[in-house]
């Protein structure tokens, strides 16, 4: 049978009146009289404006409330939101709250127990409290009673479990955070698991849980260092979460500068059991920035041992294949966990359209290989990107990779934007690049004409072109060493006015090509030789480049010159090159141009994947 509501609670009459006096006794939680309250309250509805006992009618008209400073220092006093002694119903501090839902049950409940103690009887004179504030009793620490006991902290369990589900968060937030965090704290470790558990902190949520997390990964003057024990009860709490609050969790440790000491601490079975599959639940190349957040924590604090979590975070974050190099004529080898954890750290500062949603980057891997001779010195190769492959590889033998790793996704970028390829490079203020691939015919005309001297001023057409197929021979042997020579043997040669040949064999082209077959961009003083505006190289064997000499006015570094991508690639690298003044700074002290042709054309390019 439903309750009848014959008395509208607006009317019950709300006295500053002296409280009931005499000797009280506590009613003990799981009482008769208790649970006859709870359920009478849980039937109040927000149309509810009155509640009687089920099988009749009640009068409340004697019912006094006590709401003024008093009331709320008496129920402070017996640890109680409201209590009620005979006709009397004690309210604590902006308890008495008629007009809402939880101050109609709180109402409800109350009004229950006057109707519970009228006659006297064995309930009189009683105090009679809803659940909470007994949980808020036994997880409370006395002058005489400083210690909470396992039956303290396992009744308290109990009694959270006995509310309703609907109302338990509800309930949770009227008590303080310390006792929620007293409670997670000295129940025994045993008693952490199962449904009434696991219902519990789904109610305290992550924000209720974690200062018992945080508590259990601080450092004391008497508790100096995190145990396994202590990282496998916050993992324990983490897992005991509903699946849609773990990241919730895992960024508030992170928000608190515990997710870092956490991970610092797990061992390999925490990963195992924990981390991995946490990070699995996350969509490939989806991240969100919190998630990011996370991610790169757990990659930064994970030890050299966790290197299944290393690759899956890397896998999940970039949506890559992380896996011995593929790319031909470099020597593939597994991946060392310290050079995976800083590729990720590295990758990770750059935009998610340049990095997870570029279709031309799809491969991390690594291979090794020795010092090799390049310019005057040795050098090693730190990183290469391949196009065919879609492939960004590291060097397991390299030092301080941040540069390399940067400048070769700058590469991955370039092919994205299809940069290399466009009309962007031609332009004076881009370098004026012009790539002749391995048409050296071209080369040897252009460098001709740029020249403007003997060659094209004392020799016949026929002749310059004579000249300009031994110069195209030379560098398609990649050997200027006999050019003069060749020159001197052809058959007209030797008819020519001695100033004519003088003038021929001087002429700049011809000793520009030996330059240019000598990584002039290391090398050369001034970048090589000047042919009129432009220097002229061999980049890539066979392929010859040019570019405008004025360029390197605004020179990054030697290795910008070696072809139009190489320049474009460390553009890249300077522009996302760390630096206190913001991104992009350290390229517009030297290049403001490209700085801002960065600004608008590179860093906000379009996802392609």
């Amino acid at each position: 049978m439903e309750p009848c509501f014959a008395h509208d609670f607006s009317r019950v009459p709300a006295y500053h009146a002296p409280h009931a006096a005499g000797p009280l006794t506590v009613v003990p939680p799981h009482h008769g009289s208790e649970v006859e309250a709870d359920d009478v309250a849980r039937r109040v509805t927000h149309s509810t404006a009155a509640v009687a006992r089920a099988d009749a009618g009640q009068d409340f008209s004697r019912v006094r409330v006590h709401t003024d400073a008093k009331a709320a220092e008496s129920a402070r006093a017996v640890n109680a939101h409201a209590y009620t002694v005979g006709e009397d119903i004690v309210f604590g501090s902006n308890r008495y709250v008629p007009d809402s839902q939880e101050g109609k049950s709180l109402l409800a409940h109350e009004l229950t127990h006057t109707i519970q103690q009228r006659g006297g009887g064995a309930l009189g004179p009683t105090v009679q409290r809803a659940p909470i504030d007994d949980v808020r009793e036994n997880m409370s620490y006395g002058l005489t009673d400083w210690a909470i006991t396992d039956e303290e902290a396992l009744e308290s369990l109990a009694l959270l479990g006995a509310i309703p589900p609907a109302s338990l968060a509800a309930e949770l937030a009227k008590l303080d955070s310390k006792y929620v965090t007293r409670l997670l704290d000295n129940l025994p470790d045993s008693a952490k698991t199962g449904e009434v558990y696991q219902r519990v902190l789904a109610a305290a949520g992550p924000a209720g849980a974690m200062p018992y997390a945080e508590d259990q990964l601080s450092r004391g003057l008497f508790d100096w260092a995190v145990t396994d024990e202590d990282v496998t009860r916050v993992f324990n709490t983490f897992i005991t979460l509903p699946a849609a609050q773990q990241e919730d969790f895992l960024a508030n440790l992170n928000a608190a500068e515990r997710l870092g000491r956490l991970i610092d601490n797990s061992n390999r079975g925490h990963h195992a059991l924990y981390i991995r599959p946490w990070i699995s639940t996350i969509a490939r190349g989806t991240t969100t920035a919190r998630q990011r957040e996370i991610l790169r924590t757990i990659v930064a604090e994970s030890h050299d041992d966790a290197l299944a979590t290393l690759t899956l975070a890397t896998e999940i974050r970039f949506d890559v294949a992380v896996a011995r190099s593929t790319i031909p004529g470099r020597t593939p080898v597994d991946w060392e966990p310290g050079k995976l954890r800083e590729t990720y750290l590295i990758m990770d500062t750059l935009p998610e359209s340049h990095v997870a949603h570029n279709k031309e980057l799809l491969r991390f891997g690594q291979f090794t290989q020795n010092p090799v001779v390049m310019g005057t010195g040795t050098a090693t190769t730190t990183g290469v990107y391949s196009s065919a492959q879609r492939e960004l590889i590291v060097n397991v033998k390299a030092g301080d990779i941040r540069q390399t790793i940067v400048h070769e996704t700058g590469h991955a970028v370039d092919q994205q934007l299809g940069w290399s390829l466009s009309a962007e490079p031609a332009k004076p203020e881009r370098g004026g690049w012009k790539s002749y691939g391995g048409v050296h015919a071209d080369v040897a005309k252009d460098m001709v004409d740029d020249s403007n001297a003997g060659i094209k001023t004392k020799l016949t057409v026929p002749r310059r072109t004579d000249v300009e197929t031994q110069m195209a021979s030379a560098m398609n042997t990649s050997n200027a060493a006999p050019l003069s020579g060749n020159i001197s043997g052809l058959a007209w040669f030797g008819a020519l006015a001695a100033a004519d040949k003088t003038a021929v064999l001087d002429d700049r082209a011809i000793a520009a090509i030996g330059i240019g077959l000598n990584q002039p961009y290391f090398l050369a003083a001034d970048g090589g030789e000047h042919l009129g505006d432009h220097i002229y190289q061999e980049s890539y064997n066979p392929t010859w480049v040019r570019y405008r000499h004025e360029a390197r006015s605004r020179l990054l570094t030697q290795y910008q010159f070696r072809d139009e991508g190489e320049w474009f690639a460390e553009a890249y690298e300077f522009y996302y090159r760390p630096d206190a003044r913001g991104r992009g700074a350290a390229l517009n002290d030297k290049d403001p141009s490209t700085k801002t042709y960065f600004d608008n054309s590179v860093h906000t390019l379009a996802p392609s994947r």
